[in-house]
């Protein structure tokens, strides 16, 4: 039903006063009626409703005055000069200024993305909790943040996931992939962005796959710092260490430390189960098109490694200040040490006992 004009203007009115200064700037049509002992006031078709600096805009919006919240539905839309939230039902609280939308939202700001099934949305405090299929997206540096449940917190600038947790971060060039799993995430946006994550954490882009409890990244420098129990595989190469730390860049994984007890195991071949086994204070790797060409030991280094020489294969065991392997297609091809040496080179034709 339609109101005639100045029935309209003192239902404004009224509406302003009890609901912290609501404001229904556009409405095709205006009804009333009681149910259940509430009244309720109906506003329907190219609905926009204003709170303060808050704009709501949906095609039926109704207003429960016992409750005091107002229920929005058919293409939501709130604009509140900082984000954009759209989805199709939504209830808003004027006076604490919560939006509780569900159904399938989007929010979104000056680069980033977020959706979920149902999101709550206190623009006070522009706190956010979204729950069930979370996705955060940031399309300048392609990263794509998920899971079940999720809280942004803007005065610290943190985006909290958890619940079947993924990131993924592509690059634009080459279109490889870093994913990265974890119990939960942290996702800090300022004063440097980077990534926390913790509980179970594999990292995986390439041939470089790694494991940690748990792990910072630096998206704007490629830095992926792994902490408790850290393990690293690249290639067939496996580092250990209390701390371990690689440099990413858009093709593949380039350089890693090993820091503290650092350990490097490779298999010599896929048949004859010997290993090459290098340790030392601490390690690095060298990765040049996807195949490691340098690792280095230092302090306390010792090792055993399996030389694949084309003038003759044969075992390296020695102890130094610092041990170099150079690989060739993938493979130990010489070994360096320097400083304090010690050590046995066996011949594959010896046939004695063999000692460290």
């Amino acid at each position: 039903m339609k109101y005639p004009l100045l029935m309209l203007l003192a239902f404004l009115f009224t509406v302003a006063q009890k609901n912290n200064r609501v404001e229904i700037i556009h409405a095709d049509t205006n009804s009333g009626r009681v149910v259940e002992g509430e009244q309720l006031r109906i506003l329907n078709g190219h609905v926009h409703i204003r709170k303060d600096s808050v704009h709501l805009y949906c095609d039926e919006a109704v207003f429960y005055s016992r409750q005091d919240f107002i229920r929005l539905t058919g293409r939501v839309r709130i604009d509140n000069g900082l984000r954009k939230l759209r989805g199709p039902f939504l209830d808003y609280y004027p006076k604490t200024d919560i939006a509780e939308a569900y159904g399938g939202v989007t929010l979104t700001d000056a680069e980033d993305t977020l959706y979920a099934r149902r999101l709550r949305y206190d623009m006070k405090t522009d706190t956010v909790r979204a729950e069930e299929k979370m996705v955060y997206l940031n399309g300048p540096r392609c990263i794509r943040l998920s899971g079940e449940r999720a809280f942004y917190n803007r005065t610290r600038a943190r985006l909290h996931v958890w619940e079947n947790a993924r990131f993924e971060q592509r690059d634009s060039s080459t279109l490889d992939t870093l994913h990265i799993r974890a119990g939960h995430f942290f996702y800090f946006k300022t004063p440097n962005r980077y990534l926390y994550a913790r509980d179970s954490v594999v990292v995986t882009k390439g041939s470089f796959h790694a494991r940690a409890d748990s792990m910072r990244y630096v998206p704007d420098e490629e830095m992926v710092y792994l902490m408790g129990r850290p393990r690293v595989t690249v290639e067939k190469n496996l580092l250990l260490g209390s701390r371990i730390r690689a440099l990413l860049d858009s093709n593949a994984v380039k350089h890693v430390w090993v820091n503290d007890q650092a350990r490097a195991l490779s298999p010599r071949d896929s048949l004859s189960g010997l290993k090459n086994r290098l340790s030392g204070k601490e390690i690095e790797l060298f990765i040049e098109d996807k195949k490691p060409v340098l690792i280095i030991a230092r302090e306390n280094a010792g090792s055993r490694y399996f030389v694949e020489s084309e003038t003759e294969k044969g075992e390296n065991r020695a102890t130094a200040d610092s041990i170099y392997v150079f690989f060739r297609e993938g493979k130990a091809d010489s070994i360096v040490v320097s400083g304090g040496v010690r050590g046995t080179y066996y011949p594959d034709s010896y046939k004695g006992e063999r000692k460290d």
